[in-house]
């Protein structure tokens, strides 16, 4: 369903990355990065980062962070 490399964008926006931060470490234009963030968005059928990361890890896209559970 996504693309790898909105995948390489959906895990820098789960980790807390802006979009300036994601473009920088990807190699991208930050443009390039908001493009990316408003096609996962529609692909997942959400409308936020928070709930663009909760919507990958319920369908096992990513797995969640449990160094802190």
């Amino acid at each position: 369903m996504l693309t790898h490399r909105e995948l390489h964008v959906l895990r820098a926006l789960v980790d807390g990355d802006s979009s300036r931060g994601i473009a920088e470490r990807l190699g991208i234009s930050a443009k390039t990065v908001e493009n990316h963030k408003a096609r996962i968005y529609a692909k997942l059928g959400v409308q936020s980062q928070a709930q663009a990361a909760a919507m990958a890890v319920r369908r096992g896209l990513i797995q969640a962070d449990r160094r802190g559970a």
